[in-house]
């Protein structure tokens, strides 16, 4: 073989393999763009919200996409509020196959448990999102399910607000 065959050929190895580490989520190119759009409806129990008395509620939350959760702690004047939010379904179809146009929809649900306070109840929703760009179909559900905790956040905070 020519020293140019053998050139070529490398090249050819180094692009194949970067295409497979990209697919499999293990090299991270970030190089896409996205676009979503969502909606959801929040029920929240007959808990009694206890009466703000001026200084407004301060709370941080934390989320988590591997366990799937969304933790928010904070405090009121009245008292403590803990609640976790756990996503009990989470259901992604359409064409995350496609290399370069990746387009999508998720369905879910969330479980909204008071540990201390009143915060308790049920998120339901649905996510559309489209793709474009290298972007892995690891990376697209990633993106489905961070879009699906946040909207349970936004949820719980608007409980608060």
């Amino acid at each position: 073989m020519t020293t140019r065959r053998k050139v070529l050929l490398g090249i050819a190895a180094l692009l194949v393999l970067l295409l497979v580490l990209r697919e499999l989520g293990v090299v991270d190119m970030s190089l896409y763009t996205s676009s979503a759009e969502w909606r959801f409806t929040s029920t929240y129990g007959d808990g009694e919200r206890p009466e703000d008395p001026g200084g407004g509620f301060a709370y941080t939350t934390r989320t988590d996409p591997a366990r799937r959760t969304v933790q928010l702690e904070g405090s009121t004047g009245s008292g403590p509020v803990d609640s976790i939010g756990r996503l009990t379904r989470f259901d992604v179809e359409g064409l995350t196959w496609v290399p370069l146009h990746k387009t999508g929809r998720a369905t879910f649900a969330a479980e909204i448990t008071a540990t201390k306070g009143w915060l308790a109840g049920a998120v339901e929703g649905e996510i559309s999102l489209t793709v474009t760009g290298p972007c892995s179909a690891r990376q697209f559900r990633g993106l489905l399910l961070e879009t699906a905790l946040e909207s349970v956040e936004d949820s719980m905070k608007d409980q608060l607000d």
